[in-house]
């Protein structure tokens, strides 16, 4: 889990992120923690090439929504939110924090959850732990 989260529910000492500037929320270790920069620059630029190369008639802003929650952007093709959702998997391996997922893939045709480390994408529920 992130700090934010572990210190709301006792198990960790403090809420505040290693690097010392704020909160470890979602947010923060996503978009603006400087201990994670390099690897968020990567990102960044995956994320970029997709929204650019795409058929989007409006670029959606980066948030941890885009990142975090199924593409609600009618703009983006699910292929679309799927490799962003890749990228975000990548960013997280890069910065070597142990991460168990629950992945909900849904299509027209199925529903299946998908259990482990570092599995697929769509719709991620993640648990970082540190």
């Amino acid at each position: 889990m992130l700090r934010q989260d572990s210190f709301r529910t006792g198990v960790s000492d403090t809420p505040m992120c290693k690097c010392g500037m704020e909160h470890e929320s979602a947010e923060h270790f996503l978009l603006r923690c400087p201990e994670h920069h390099a690897s968020r620059s990567v990102m960044i630029a995956d994320i970029i090439t997709i929204l650019f190369t795409s058929k989007c008639k409006s670029v959606p802003t980066l948030s941890e929504h885009l990142l975090l929650a199924p593409n609600s952007d009618s703009n983006l093709s699910k292929k679309e939110d799927v490799a962003i959702k890749v990228t975000l998997f990548k960013f997280l391996s890069s910065v070597q924090r142990k991460l168990w997922c629950n992945i909900v893939y849904r299509c027209p045709l199925t529903t299946r959850l998908l259990r482990g480390p570092l599995s697929g994408s769509y719709t991620a529920v993640l648990c970082l732990l540190h």
